[in-house]
């Protein structure tokens, strides 16, 4: 399989971080991306695009990410759910 590296411009994206064990981490994610969309949908913004998982470090005995969706326009965070690009 090849991999190839795509690079994009920064969007305005929600993002809900945790941690959990990797076996975990499927239900945890079943759990954040309503959240997210909910939050979304409650916002000024609309989606941009498809939700999105970025692995903030990876190893030991939990991993650290974050659930998203990149949004039409920037929109505060409030809670866990927090703003980024």
């Amino acid at each position: 399989m090849d991999v190839e590296e795509k690079r994009f411009e920064a969007q305005p994206a929600i993002v809900i971080r945790t941690a959990a064990r990797q076996q975990d981490m499927g239900p945890a994610m079943s759990e954040l991306f309503p959240a997210v969309l909910a939050f979304v949908l409650q916002s000024a913004a609309e989606p941009a695009g498809p939700p999105f998982c970025r692995y903030l470090s990876m190893g030991g005995e939990e991993w650290e990410f974050e659930c998203g969706m990149t949004v039409t326009e920037p929109v505060a965070g409030e809670g866990r759910v927090e703003a980024t690009e």
